[in-house]
């Protein structure tokens, strides 16, 4: 990046007595130029400041200010925040990543990025979820205050907050998500985000990972990634390592080192959760496909930027109730420069036919709420063409299929199997002629309110299974079960090897499995 570094700015940090930078923001009314400074403080000392969450934003759009009387440029929206948060009458002492920290010197970040639990209780985005505005409408600059090691306030605009009350509020409408999420409502809505779990509730969710338990366990540094793959990087490494000073003490040994590319880093964390957590938990998700095909791309790691979130807790990998291999051991290795992963499995199909992707952005309403058929209409009269041609005994595992065999009533724990009024709803949808519009669009909201297919594809395969894909699901795929993981997986033939494509369903096999197989290898 090209910052306007100078040797009168950044001394040297001491990394052994945990120094630190602090910036001081002089006083100024909201329009004069911005004057501020930079002091060195030690962690054990406990100075006072705040901690500033922020989103970096374009980096090649930027303003001046003065550091230390010289000009140093900043991006624009540090600059609004820092305009924001100047006081009129005495200076306010800040931390704030991009001026604290030296940034073309990477040894000092990677040693800075490894204290951020002790310089910041969390480095989250400051935009909350657009659905969520109406509720916190102030909002515009999130401060993290740290007063003790027990304490902890949010600063929304100009009122300062416990973050133990925020947090039980927002902990009540996450208790309630699940329920909003799948309820008749929410689907009426053509906002693609509206059967999303609001990015707001992953983020305080994250604040709350730096908060001390009763049990006192951290997450892993997987979860996290999952939980807020939303939040952009200007570095995508700092994805990585700005959240290690949340996670447990096991991922501590990842270092951050930003001598080595994003993809490597990815590697190695691959590597790090498979034989740290001896399962495949960290190769679950429904993925999008790499903006790169070659180079130093691996189709199996774990890339924030392509996880697609879905409104059922079936498909996350702490919450799944899917066991398709529990009781075979885990079997890997890694080729020395970690571009190839083995895992010993087994092939239980190939792909015939795939319907979709159901693309969660192009999701306007119902076929029945339309004027004109769009991608994802034809999409799902596709599958109701599919489900009404079916024999009865066959359309069964069909609308099984679909829902996951599991359903979930407002607030009410997953009732799985799915309950047979799921399959009466499909049945009127299928045979529609014999009820009345206005009734079967009523029943088609209560149908695919279920639904677990949002931004994924529906296949059949060569032997009659019934399955959902990931996202870039393709006839021809191999539907596999690799021992250690929750999901069977879809693998694509490259040649000598396979590439990873993502998690998938395939109904009858989702609990256990007993036959064993082969070596299989994924790489690039």
């Amino acid at each position: 990046m090209d910052y306007n570094t100078h040797p009168s700015i950044y001394w040297t940090l001491d990394p052994s007595r945990s120094e630190i930078r602090l910036l001081k923001l002089e006083p100024g009314v909201r329009d004069a130029d911005l004057h501020c400074s930079l002091v060195h403080k030690f962690l054990e000392g406990k100075p006072p400041y705040e901690a500033l969450s922020y989103t970096w934003g374009d980096a090649k759009k930027r303003r001046d200010n003065f550091v230390d009387g010289y000009i140093f440029s900043i991006t624009t929206n540090l600059e609004i925040a820092l305009r924001y948060l100047r006081r009129s009458d005495e200076a306010r002492t800040l931390w704030v990543d991009a001026l604290c920290i030296n940034q073309e010197d990477l040894q000092e970040r990677a040693q800075q990025v490894r204290k951020m639990r002790y310089i910041l209780v969390i480095t989250a985005c400051a935009r909350l979820d657009r659905n969520l505005r109406s509720l916190v409408q102030e909002l515009v600059v999130v401060v993290v205050h740290w007063l003790d090691k027990d304490k902890l306030l949010l600063s929304c605009g100009s009122r300062w907050l416990p973050f133990s009350k925020v947090y039980v509020a927002w902990a009540t409408l996450g208790s309630l998500m699940p329920g909003i999420l799948s309820s008749t409502a929410c689907l009426s809505f053509a906002e693609p985000s509206s059967r999303v779990k609001p990015a707001a509730l992953d983020m305080l969710q994250t604040v709350q990972c730096c908060i001390r338990t009763a049990s006192g366990q951290k997450p892993s540094i997987g979860y996290l990634l999952r939980m807020t793959n939303f939040l952009n990087a200007t570095d995508p490494r700092d994805r990585v390592y700005a959240l290690l000073a949340l996670a447990r003490d096991e991922d501590r040994v990842l270092v951050p080192d930003y001598s080595i590319s994003n993809a490597q880093m990815l590697r190695v964390l691959v590597r790090h959760l498979i034989l740290t957590d001896n399962n495949l938990m960290v190769l679950s998700g429904n993925r999008l496909p790499s903006q790169k095909s070659t180079g130093d791309y691996s189709s199996w790691t774990l890339d924030p930027r392509r996880f697609i979130k879905s409104p059922r807790i079936d498909w996350e990998p702490e919450t799944t109730p899917f066991a398709v291999s529990k009781s075979k051991p885990l079997i890997v290795s890694f080729s020395k420069d970690l571009r190839f992963l083995t895992i010993r499995g087994r092939i239980v199909g190939k792909i015939d036919s795939v319907i979709g992707p159901f693309d969660f952005d192009k999701f306007p309403g119902l076929p029945s709420e339309l004027t004109s058929p769009t991608e994802f209409t034809k999409h799902l009269e596709e599958l109701e063409r599919y489900g009404s041609s079916l024999a009865p005994s066959k359309r069964e595992m069909f609308w099984r299929t679909l829902v996951l065999d599991s359903g979930k009533y407002g607030q009410v724990s997953q009732i799985s199997p799915a309950p047979a009024v799921i399959g009466e709803w499909f049945d009127a949808i299928v045979n529609r002629s014999d009820e009345q519009p206005a009734v079967v669009g009523e029943i088609m909201k209560l149908f695919y309110a279920q639904a677990a297919f949002t931004g994924r594809c529906f296949y059949t395969t060569t032997s009659g299974g019934n399955g959902l894909g990931p996202y870039r699901t393709m006839p021809g795929d191999l539907v596999t079960i690799l021992y250690g993981g929750q999901f069977c997986y879809i693998l694509r033939e490259c040649g000598n090897y396979y590439t990873f494509v993502g998690d998938a369903y395939l109904h009858g096999v989702m609990h256990e499995s007993s036959c064993y197989g082969s070596v299989k290898a994924l790489g690039p």
